[in-house]
């Protein structure tokens, strides 16, 4: 992850790289985000803007929040499922912070993308050991990879964006089968691995992720408590089943003001269902998911009572 050292100037403007660029702050759940504007920079602005890039600085008045590294020996651990669903093994990643206790009602968070879940599970234990969130544990598992043929389509958006139903029969099996793994096989060997009790379960995701895990939170009210989706492309799928769902679902949808052609739809989505959607000067990209799953975790998980 790039990382730019940049200089405070007074007012608002910095010089970063050697170039002035004008910038405005907001406060966020990690800290101060740095909104970046060009500055005779053009298409380079925009493109350090869409990058999942930190900004440090030198100089007083800002700073940016660092997610914490893991407990020793409770880090991000790698398992394999030998999956019956998917006919593979297949790789999970599992964190369970230092004092997390499902018998309590400590919650845990299944997401795909796997190989980016460490991020993420880096941000709760951040929020859990500053005391503002209870402990939670995260779980992802990582999605396939290459070409489906006669499927049309990459690995990871067959297993996570619903096909129609009149897509390729290698299409529709790739879905169903990891629809199969992630219920059947990913979650119960999860609660397994936690001692065969947990709180609540949230599902989150990110861009296609997301909407599989909207949708999925949306057919199984019955083991998912709540959805945190950050910029998820909707599909007439998502819709029907948003029509029906149950009121005790609790969905927090997040996007980009820097990537219309999500936000537009979402923010209509979210009118007509009345799911809650959120908005940040963002654009496609890590920090705008990071902020998602910070925020909604200070609002799903606060601090025990005791």
């Amino acid at each position: 992850m790039l990382r730019f050292v940049g200089e405070r100037d007074g007012g608002r403007l910095i010089r970063l790289n050697g170039s002035d660029l004008s910038y405005e702050w907001s406060e966020t759940a990690l800290g101060v985000a740095i909104i970046l504007e060009a500055c005779g920079l053009g298409d380079s602005a925009l493109a350090l803007m869409a990058g999942e890039s930190y900004l440090e600085w030198t100089g007083s008045g800002f700073h940016t929040a660092r997610p914490r590294d893991f407990v020793a020996g409770r880090g991000f651990i790698t398992h394999e499922i030998d999956s019956t669903a998917l006919g593979a093994p297949r790789e999970i990643y599992l964190h369970v912070p230092e004092g997390w206790d499902g018998a309590r009602g400590d919650p845990v968070i299944v997401s795909g993308d796997g190989l980016a879940g460490s991020s993420f599970a880096r941000i709760a234990e951040t929020l859990m050991h500053e005391g503002r969130i209870r402990p939670v544990a995260f779980a992802s598992v990582r999605f396939g990879e290459g070409w489906i043929a006669g499927a049309g389509t990459d690995q990871r958006s067959a297993e996570y964006l619903a096909p129609a139903d009149t897509a390729a029969p290698a299409r529709i099996e790739a879905y169903q089968r990891h629809e199969a793994f992630f219920f059947d096989e990913f979650l119960p060997y999860v609660i397994d691995q936690l001692g065969g009790e947990t709180g609540p379960v949230y599902v989150f995701g990110l861009s296609a992720s997301a909407t599989f895990a909207l949708e999925q939170g949306l057919k199984r009210p019955d083991l998912i408590s709540a959805v945190i989706a950050g910029s998820p492309p909707l599909s007439a799928r998502t819709r029907e089943l948003a029509a029906g769902a149950d009121p005790a679902l609790r969905v927090h949808l997040w996007c980009g003001d820097f990537e219309p052609v999500f936000c537009a739809p979402l923010a209509e989505f979210a009118h007509g269902t009345g799911f809650r959607l959120e908005t940040r000067r963002a654009a496609h990209a890590s920090a705008l998911w990071e902020e998602a799953l910070a925020a909604s975790l200070l609002e799903l998980a606060p601090p025990r009572a005791d």
